[in-house]
């Protein structure tokens, strides 16, 4: 695994498929001695040192460079891409001051957020990627606004 900073040595515990695990950290952050003695009683290996590309052989992978010149063999990798906001999303979030969860997820509670009435839904509140969660999440955001205005209006006499 490479990459999401300490969010990816969470993922690595994720990937027990494997009896050779490693998550390469390039140095950019301080692994916390609990985790480390988590990841490696789980048989997780840690790289700390700077991996600066892949060795392909044929159409595979073969290893991972490090920057001392050295390889660690690997047949599969997993990449966790950092999670942030697009500028004019952050700018949102920030100016409206937002609850946060984490430096990048919007706190919702049944995908209202901080503010009475301001829905969030995918990447905004969320650590999964990618269009179909977002587009469920999404849906699911939008079902949940449509019924709590239908029972408002219920209650309002209105239906």
């Amino acid at each position: 695994m490479i990459g999401g900073g300490p969010a990816g040595l969470a993922g690595a515990r994720a990937l027990c498929r494997s009896r050779k695990r490693v998550v390469f950290t390039s140095g950019k952050f301080e692994v916390p001695a609990e985790l480390r003695a988590e990841l490696t009683a789980a048989n997780v290996q840690i790289e700390e040192r700077r991996a600066l590309g892949f060795r392909i052989e044929g159409n595979e992978l073969a290893a991972v460079q490090l920057e001392d010149g050295t390889e660690v063999r690997r047949q599969v990798m997993f990449v966790r891409p950092p999670q942030r906001q697009t500028p004019l999303v952050q700018r949102l979030v920030d100016g409206l001051g937002l609850r946060l969860d984490a430096p990048d997820l919007v706190h919702t509670l049944q995908y209202e957020t901080s503010i009475p009435g301001l829905i969030a839904a995918g990447d905004l509140m969320m650590r999964q990627h990618g269009a179909l969660p977002a587009a469920a999440a999404g849906a699911s955001a939008a079902h949940a606004l449509d019924e709590g205005l239908t029972h408002e209006l219920v209650v309002a006499g209105v239906f």
